[in-house]
């Protein structure tokens, strides 16, 4: 009977602590199959991607594929708790004529592409990711609507597409410190918050290019193979400069300047004398 109250309390201690998240490997290449990643014999434990686990694709494609709901209405939903995608493909699937969503809790790409096979989609897909890190260089390959809350990482998205393309990027970018770029891509639509850390670069076969209504900021801007220096431009700036029609439409552009080398140097005295500054004032 006295060990009793201890083995309740190893069994409430054991309860208590945190699960360890497993990593699961993409074990098969699902290119050119009908799997997705809700098959289990494609990842390395079996099982069908579960809550608190990491997931991990190298070197492989993993599809999504999302499934009519009904009300026009089609969904996949990605049951880990992570994606990370490293040199591998994200491929999207669906034949459902209703609107197709995609959603990813937490995705870390590298050297990733984004394609599809949608078919009869009505209206862009939409990928909703909670939380995006982005490194290496990327593709975005498929028309849709990429939609995420919090955007991370140094690396580069490039979107890529054709005549009949339009893509969409939104979200906040406070820790997002590379490039968001364009490729022979038709249609564009920008909706990022918070991104003066980053580069926005912009290809020469855009015919049309929205931005929110709210404008954005962005440390650099490259546009059409020229980097424009500091300052806000609008729509109508960019369409002038450029001399090819109405190609902006929306808010403002802004390319915040780079901190000034005395700016930056009498920082760095201060930092230095702050310590000193402290001690003269104990004596």
């Amino acid at each position: 009977m006295r060990l009793l109250p201890l083995v309740v309390a190893s069994f409430l201690l054991i309860v208590a602590l945190p699960l360890r998240a497993d990593t699961i490997d993409l074990v098969n290449d699902q290119n050119g199959t009908f799997d997705d990643w809700t098959t289990a014999t494609d990842w390395s434990n079996d099982q069908s991607p579960s809550a608190g686990n990491n997931y991990v694709v190298n070197f492989m494609t993993l599809r999504a594929n999302a499934i009519y709901g009904g009300a026009q209405y089609s969904v996949a939903v990605f049951g880990g708790g992570s994606l990370a995608i490293n040199n591998g493909t994200l491929n999207l699937n669906s034949e459902a004529y209703s609107q197709l969503e995609f959603d990813i809790a937490q995705l870390s790409i590298s050297n990733a592409t984004f394609s599809s096979n949608i078919y009869s989609s009505l209206g862009s897909p939409l990928i909703y990711v909670n939380n995006l890190t982005i490194n290496g260089s990327n593709t975005f390959m498929c028309t849709g609507e990429l939609i995420a809350n919090s955007i991370s990482g140094s690396g580069t998205l490039t979107f890529e597409g054709n005549p009949s393309v339009t893509n969409s990027f939104s979200g906040d970018a406070s820790n997002f410190t590379g490039t968001v770029a364009t490729d022979n891509l038709t249609n564009f639509l920008l909706g990022l918050t918070n991104a003066e850390n980053m580069t926005l670069d912009l290809g020469s076969s855009l015919e049309n290019v929205y931005i929110q209504p709210a404008g954005v900021t962005v440390a650099h801007l490259n546009l059409f193979g020229t980097e424009l220096n500091p300052g806000t431009y609008t729509a109508s700036d960019l369409n002038t400069m450029l001399d090819e029609g109405s190609i902006f439409n929306g808010g403002d552009i802004t390319v915040v300047p780079e901190p000034a080398p005395i700016a930056l140097l009498s920082l760095a005295l201060g930092a230095l004398l702050l310590p000193a500054t402290r001690r003269l004032r104990l004596a």
